[in-house]
């Protein structure tokens, strides 16, 4: 958790990471909506390319979670 939140772009720009380490941004499911709250509290505009990588990141873990609970359904009374 703290390496995702160092690797989000918060407190820096995503323009300050070099070109080879670009990828490590995009594969950061929080950064896209870190840039594209930046990008429209800043400079009033949306990107929809950054809109859409949110989604299918939400997509992918809404799918992840309910599998997971899908395999540990009986398990969870106990647990809670």
């Amino acid at each position: 958790m703290l390496l995702i939140f160092y690797c989000t772009p918060i407190l820096y720009s995503e323009t300050m990471i070099p070109p080879p380490y670009q990828w490590l941004l995009h594969a950061n499911p929080l950064a896209p909506l870190m840039i594209n709250w930046r990008t429209v509290l800043l400079e009033g505009r949306l990107q929809p390319d950054y809109l859409l990588l949110s989604g299918v990141y939400a997509l992918i873990i809404l799918y992840a979670g309910h599998r997971v609970y899908e395999r540990f359904r009986w398990r969870f009374a106990e647990v809670l």
